[in-house]
């Protein structure tokens, strides 16, 4: 399932060639649709976080609150960079 949202996803950003499609027209001004794409994934995943932390503080019990810490951390971890390992060259 993962593979066919990417794949519809790049449909809608790149073309046959691999080459990025022709900007969207928003408010008269040239907007690139990969910059559309990547503020609405942020934008999604804020309003999530903050949904997630209002339900955390409003729950009464542990039981209540667990889908929401799940989510939470799925969203933060989206997110966040990736770690990177710092590589040293011999010589």
């Amino acid at each position: 399932m993962d593979e066919i949202d990417a794949t519809a996803i790049q449909a809608c950003v790149y073309d046959d060639q691999n080459k990025e499609r022709d900007p969207w027209i928003f408010c008269n001004h040239s907007v690139s649709r990969s910059l559309i794409l990547f503020v609405t994934e942020v934008c999604i995943a804020t309003l999530l976080i903050l949904f997630c932390i209002t339900k955390l503080s409003l729950s009464k019990n542990c039981c209540e609150s667990e889908i929401f810490v799940c989510i939470l951390s799925t969203c933060i971890g989206y997110l966040l960079p990736g770690p990177r390992l710092p590589t040293t060259r011999a010589n």
